[in-house]
Order: C-alpha cells, then sequence, then structure tokens
C-alpha cells in the first residue's frame, strides 16, 4: 500500500505545538497575578470577619488590608480601598486594575471584590 506523503502531517504537527507553546506562554504570564488576586480575596473576607468582630476603625482596616496586598505581592494604593458602614454591617470594596502583558497584546483586566461582615461579637 502506498501513502501519498506531502507534509502536510509535519505541518499540523508545527502549527499545534506553536498554538500551545502560546497557550503556555499566555498562562505563565497571567496566572501568577491572577491567583495572587484570588488569593488576596480569600484573606480579605477573612479580614473583613476580623474586622467586624473586632470594631476597628476605617484607618486601621485600610492599612491591614494594604497589608495584605502587599503580602501577595499585589499593589493596590490607598484610594483603591473601600470601608463603609452601614447599620450593624461592615462593607470593604476594593478596586484591583491586574495588567496583562502579553508581548504583543496588552490590556487592563479590572478586578472587584466586595466583602461583608456583622460588626461586633456574637
Amino acid at each position: 500500500m502506498k501513502t501519498n506523503s506531502e507534509g502536510k502531517g509535519t505541518l499540523g504537527c508545527i502549527v499545534t505545538l506553536l498554538i500551545l507553546g502560546v497557550m503556555v506562554l499566555m498562562l505563565m504570564r497571567i496566572g501568577p497575578p491572577y491567583f495572587a488576586f484570588k488569593s488576596f480575596e480569600s484573606d480579605l473576607k477573612k479580614e473583613t470577619s476580623r474586622s467586624g468582630a473586632n470594631s476597628f476603625d476605617n484607618e486601621t482596616i485600610i492599612k491591614n488590608v494594604l497589608d495584605l496586598a502587599k503580602r501577595n505581592e499585589l499593589h493596590l494604593k490607598r484610594e483603591d480601598v473601600t470601608v463603609e458602614r452601614y447599620s450593624s454591617q461592615l462593607f470593604i470594596s476594593v478596586h484591583y486594575v491586574l495588567p496583562m502583558d502579553l508581548i504583543v497584546y496588552q490590556r487592563d483586566l479590572n478586578l472587584d471584590v466586595r466583602t461583608s461582615s456583622l460588626i461586633g461579637r456574637l
């Protein structure tokens, strides 16, 4: 049996490897900052509960949130953190812009987190 080989299999393999390589590069560039933000989001929920239970003032809460961001290697500014109190609830909002630099494509990804907790101990 004779086969007709024109190199189509090799070209398809090279294209597939190129696409996989680009996807791996994208994951390597975006993945770590995104997972750092998700870790920060989890830590922020704990901090909100702790701040509400201990009735911290707004300045202490903002300082603690900025320390959490620094620990998770996020570059937050003071104006990115908002603390609000309504009746017996504490709300902490954080706006973070994650710059995505994929060598040929650059875009900012806007990430927002809003957590709440009751004020005072139960």
